[in-house]
């Protein structure tokens, strides 16, 4: 009777173990996929909506290579430099988009910034900016009823920035500054509220070939 009582609580035991090791598999398995799950979506590239429209990417490519550049320039453009991104963004409130543009590669930019376009909604220059970097603000500021476009200027040695351009549109000229390193830096910062592009950490813009 006595050996009966201990061969029950031997195999009770082994039945517990052999349970708690299957939850514990189980528990585990479970974990592992959601941890992979997790890993594929954080790997997953979030584009700003403004920069992923394939009709107007198109209607860019062919801009810039029929209407921008010229033949000599396409003959020796590097596959790197034949890249570009954007934003369709209203800055005059016409409830009609304008098309930022950044033209990527060694061959648009030099040491001061890169070459962006600022065009109308019926693909016409409206500014031809050198020497600009990103990230690049709209303002919620207005001057002759377009938006203000802030810049940053400086960074301190933290890489914060330091200073900042704002841009603002010219009646007269019907543009902004071109080069943006002419406008006096002040302290004034982006609002938590202002439209940021070319963000690294808030608004990713697809990149397209031409």
């Amino acid at each position: 009777m006595k050996n009966s009582i201990i061969l029950f609580a031997a195999l009770l035991i082994i039945s517990f173990t052999s349970c708690n090791k299957k939850e514990n598999t189980i528990v585990k398995r479970v974990t592992d996929s959601i941890s992979v799950k997790s890993v594929k979506k954080s790997n997953k590239i979030e584009y700003n909506s403004s920069t992923i429209n394939e009709v107007t990417a198109n209607k860019l490519k062919e801009f810039i290579s029929a209407n921008y550049l010229k033949p000599e320039d396409l003959k020796i453009l590097e596959p790197n430099d034949r890249k570009f991104s954007f934003y369709e963004i209203d800055l005059n409130s016409d409830n009609k988009v304008e098309y930022f543009v950044n033209l990527q590669g060694n061959y648009f930019r030099g040491s001061g910034g890169g070459t962006f376009l600022l065009l109308s909604n019926d693909m016409k220059i409206i500014d031809n900016f050198t020497v600009m970097n990103e990230p690049i603000f709209r303002s919620n500021q207005k001057t002759n009823g377009w938006n203000d476009i802030i810049l940053i200027g400086d960074y301190d040695e933290n890489g914060g920035a330091k200073n900042f351009l704002h841009l603002k549109y010219d009646k007269e000229k019907r543009k902004y500054p071109s080069n943006p390193s002419l406008i006096k830096k002040i302290k004034m910062a982006p609002s938590g509220s202002d439209f940021s592009m070319w963000n690294k950490e808030f608004s990713m813009a697809k990149v397209f070939e031409f």
